[in-house]
C-alpha cells in the first residue's frame, strides 16, 4: 500500500472519531416559549372579573325622602307647613320647596334629629320589604304624601301602614318646626335677590384668588382670623369667601343689596328654627376655588356652634 493511501485512510478514521464525539448528548430540551402549546385536559376556570358594580351592602337603603302637606284649599298654601315640600337627603341635608317661583331653602337637620329619622327610616324599609303587597291607594291620605327614593327609583309610601307611622310622624314635626310661615315670603324674596347679587363676586380660576370676607366685604388673609361665621341665623347667608378683586368693585353694590335685604325681612330676619350662629376655623380650611367659583372647602369639619 502506498503511503498516499495510508494517509488518506488514517484521515478519514480520524474525521468520523471526530464526528461521533461532537454529537449531542440525549438531554431533555428546554420549551421554546415563542412556541404555542395545547392544553389537552380540561381548561381551568378562569379567574371572575372584578365587578364594577358596589355590593348591594355598600349602598345606602335610602338617598332622600320628601314629605308634603295639602291643607285646607281656601287657606292661603304659604301658611301650610309642608305645602311645597319638605325634603330630607341621606347626608342631613334638608331643603324646602320650590315654591312656584322658584324659592328654595336649605339647612342641615342636627345630629341629633338627623339620627331619629335615619332609624325610623331603616326600619321602616326594612318592615316594608318583608311585608305583603300592599295598594297604596288604599293606605293613602288627602293631606299628607311621603315619597322616598332608593336606588334612583322614587316611591310612594303608605301613610296608613303602620309601619311608616313613625316616619311620618317625624317628618310632620321637622316640617312644621323649619317652615316658615308663612312660605314664601318678602323676606326670603330679598335674600335670594342678595345671593343673586353675590354670584359675580366669586368667580374664580385659582385657589389664589379666594379670601375670606369681613361683613364689610373686605378681604381678610385667613391668618388674621380665627374662625369665619358661616350662619348668622339669619335667611341672608353671609358672603364668607370671594374672589378679593371682586368682592372689593362689587362691595358698594353688596353693602346695598344686603341693607335693603335686611329692611325688607325686618322681623322676619332671624330663622325661628337657628338657636345658635356657626363658624368655622378658618386657619384650618382656606377658601378654595371650586368649579371657578369661591366656596368654603367641603371638608370644612371644623365647624364651630
Amino acid at each position: 500500500m502506498s503511503r498516499i493511501t495510508i494517509l488518506f485512510s488514517a484521515f478519514v478514521l480520524i474525521m468520523t472519531s471526530c464526528a461521533r464525539i461532537q454529537q449531542p448528548l440525549d438531554l431533555p430540551h428546554e420549551r421554546d416559549s415563542s412556541v404555542p402549546t395545547f392544553q389537552t385536559g380540561p381548561s381551568p376556570s378562569p379567574s371572575p372579573a372584578p365587578s364594577s358594580e358596589p355590593a348591594t351592602s355598600d349602598r345606602p337603603l335610602w338617598t332622600e325622602v320628601r314629605y308634603a302637606a295639602r291643607c285646607d284649599t281656601a287657606n292661603d298654601p304659604s301658611t301650610c307647613s309642608g305645602h311645597y315640600g319638605f325634603t330630607v337627603f341621606n347626608s342631613g341635608k334638608f331643603r324646602i320647596g320650590p315654591a312656584p317661583e322658584g324659592q328654595v331653602l336649605r339647612d342641615f337637620l342636627t345630629r341629633a334629629e338627623f339620627e331619629l329619622l335615619n332609624s325610623a327610616l331603616i326600619s321602616a324599609i326594612r318592615a316594608h320589604s318583608s311585608s305583603h303587597s300592599y295598594s297604596p291607594e288604599s293606605h293613602s291620605s288627602p293631606t299628607e304624601e311621603l315619597f322616598i327614593v332608593q336606588n334612583g327609583i322614587e316611591e310612594r309610601m303608605p301613610i296608613g301602614m303602620a309601619t311608616w307611622r313613625e316616619v311620618f310622624k317625624q317628618l310632620r314635626q321637622l316640617s312644621r318646626h323649619y317652615y316658615p310661615d308663612p312660605f314664601p315670603n318678602d323676606c326670603i324674596d330679598a335674600a335670594r335677590e342678595f345671593e343673586k347679587a353675590t354670584e359675580a363676586s366669586k368667580i374664580c380660576a385659582e385657589n389664589a384668588d379666594c379670601v375670606y370676607l369681613s361683613p364689610d366685604f373686605l378681604p381678610v388673609e385667613a391668618e388674621n382670623l380665627d374662625t369665619v361665621v358661616i350662619d348668622d341665623c339669619s335667611y341672608i347667608t353671609p358672603l364668607a369667601v370671594a374672589n378679593a378683586f371682586e368682592a372689593v368693585s362689587h362691595q358698594l353694590k353688596l353693602l346695598m343689596k344686603r341693607d335693603l335685604a335686611r329692611r325688607v325681612c325686618g322681623e322676619k330676619l332671624k330663622r325661628k328654627s337657628c338657636l345658635q350662629e356657626k363658624r368655622m376655623d378658618a386657619l384650618a380650611f382656606p377658601p378654595l376655588c371650586i368649579e371657578k367659583l369661591c366656596q368654603i372647602a367641603p371638608t370644612a369639619s371644623g365647624v364651630t356652634q
